[in-house]
């Protein structure tokens, strides 16, 4: 059955995505995140590391958007608008067959996957920065640049593979001697990060792209308790001010 669903969806007819979003009663396990401090930590990378994956920026983007590996290793520059301060998510890297081969597909599998999200002003230079540094590699390879228009590549502008990303993470995760949460952590650290600080979890479902906010509230619900006693300590403190 799972063969052919993934036949249908390949010829689209089937959207595989609906079942990626589907959460079973199991779903509440604990998701590895990092705390405020791992994240500051993190993004001061460029600061602790001396030779710092280029691929850095994609980690950036992951732990700052809550985009997914794939999504984020599809994003083109077309796709950024600096101006207005977001990026469209048009693309992504996904495998194409069966024998486990990726490529560049349109993301176009649900509504919600197909989504525009606000950047922070840190990531905006980080992507501006990380831009001169393609742009110079364009131009010093010339006809022999393969130009995909991304912003996390190779050298000569070819796409990276996710496992080749996921090594580079790993190995600057314990360069910076962090917890060792998988490269997945990095969206559900971003996601946890923005419930625990009260951002309501619909805004948080639409910019990770669940097509369900029971998904964002199932996996995200170890937060909630936290939450629940700051709401009383906060109704606390305004009853004592009516006093």
């Amino acid at each position: 059955m799972g063969e052919v669903l993934k036949k249908s969806s390949r010829k689209g007819a089937f959207d595989l995505e609906i079942l990626r979003e589907i959460n079973l009663p199991t779903e509440n396990k604990r998701v590895e995140v990092w705390s405020a401090d791992d994240i500051k930590t993190f993004l001061d990378a460029r600061a602790r590391i001396l030779n710092l994956t280029r691929h850095f920026i994609g980690m950036e983007i992951s732990v700052l958007t809550g985009m997914r590996c794939g999504e984020v290793l599809g994003l083109r520059w077309s796709d950024v608008d600096f101006e207005r301060k977001i990026l469209t998510i048009r693309q992504t890297l996904s495998k194409i067959d069966d024998k486990g081969n990726y490529g560049l597909v349109p993301e176009a599998k649900t509504i919600n996957a197909f989504r525009t999200v606000n950047l922070p002003d840190r990531l905006v230079a980080s992507l501006i920065a990380h831009k001169g540094l393609i742009d110079h590699e364009r131009i010093v390879l010339g006809d022999k640049y393969e130009d995909n228009d991304l912003v996390v590549c190779t050298k000569n502008g070819s796409w990276v593979h996710p496992n080749n990303f996921r090594r580079a993470f790993n190995v600057t995760r314990d360069g910076l001697g962090l917890p060792k949460i998988p490269l997945k952590g990095l969206r559900h650290t971003h996601a946890t990060y923005l419930v625990s600080i009260g951002v309501s979890p619909k805004l948080v479902q639409e910019r990770l792209g669940h097509a369900n906010i029971k998904t964002t509230l199932g996996t995200y619900s170890h937060v909630l308790p936290s939450m629940q006693r700051e709401v009383a300590e906060k109704l606390d403190r305004l009853v004592v001010e009516i006093k």
